[in-house]
């Protein structure tokens, strides 16, 4: 049995001393969800939900070394276990920013005038972009948080306030394009019934991060020996719950096989047209026939 830490050098690096089981049957909960999400991607080939895959295992990661740092208390395990549990939910979200993308691209978006300018492969890479300019803003505030002098630290302030409401607000906005999407008279996603689970999927999914979101920015704001930091359960309530419900819709609710079903669906719009074609032409043979 591998000796415990002291435990004030734990806490000098994760404020809140870490419970060890927990850890563990998060990281197990994630590595078997992390399994049965990659069996149904392969299944349905819906290659870009892979990113919750990896997210899945990712997370188990970081809780796993989350876990070791009741052994091996160094700035590199806490490194390692922060990295894999805060840089991972920007993957999670890129499966929310292909799907869009798609469903962008599935109809004719050049007809509206609000998205006539996008192009499908652009959402992923302008939001998955900018998230990752937002985390190298926190980090850089953070780290001058720590290692700077007076005027260090209120420059570094400055800047992980910025990247903080910046993320949130380019999510939102994110959001909002996704909206524009699903009322789009060109696209017609708004009355194909077809497509509402996987709406429904997206809205749910997005609430769940953005919460998680939320709940980091004020953990940040509060500073290192602030109160959320100093409770562990506030991590497990807002993070590990969060994360692991988005990857349970990913997973359960998986797009491949809504994408793959509804690739030649017509809207409701158009099969109304079909459907009253089709029985004006059955009137008119029968109409011919009547006839002398």
């Amino acid at each position: 049995m591998p000796q415990l830490a002291p435990e004030y050098y734990v806490t000098s690096y994760t404020t809140a001393y870490p419970n060890g089981p927990a850890a563990l049957a998060c990281a197990i909960l994630f590595f078997v969800l992390g399994m049965i999400n990659l069996f149904f991607t392969v299944r349905t080939r819906a290659w870009f939900v892979l990113f919750c895959t990896v997210s899945c295992w990712m997370e188990g990661i970081g809780y796993i070394f989350r876990r070791q740092m009741l052994y091996t208390a160094t700035m590199n395990t806490y490194i390692v276990s922060q990295c894999f549990l805060i840089i991972t939910p920007i993957l999670l979200a890129l499966v929310d920013y292909i799907l869009v993308g798609k469903l962008l691209g599935r109809g004719d978006f050049q007809s509206d005038p609000r998205l006539r300018m996008l192009r499908p492969q652009w959402i992923a890479r302008i939001f998955t972009t900018s998230d990752f300019v937002c985390l190298a803003l926190q980090g850089g505030g953070s780290s001058m948080l720590v290692n700077g002098d007076a005027n260090g630290v209120e420059v570094g302030n400055r800047i992980l306030r910025i990247g903080i409401f910046l993320q949130i607000g380019i999510f939102t906005l994110f959001a909002i394009f996704a909206f524009f999407v699903y009322i789009s008279p060109s696209l017609k996603y708004r009355t194909n019934i077809a497509y509402r689970p996987v709406f429904i999927a997206l809205v749910v999914t997005f609430v769940f991060m953005q919460i998680r979101n939320i709940f980091r920015s004020v953990e940040f704001l509060m500073g290192f020996h602030g109160y959320i930091n100093a409770h562990e359960q506030f991590l497990y309530c807002f993070d590990f719950m969060l994360i692991f419900a988005t990857c349970l819709v990913f997973t359960f609710a998986h797009f491949g096989f809504f994408l793959k079903r509804n690739e030649n669906a017509p809207s409701n719009e158009t099969s109304s047209i079909q459907i009253s074609e089709q029985t004006r032409s059955r009137y008119d043979e029968q109409k011919a026939a009547a006839q002398p």
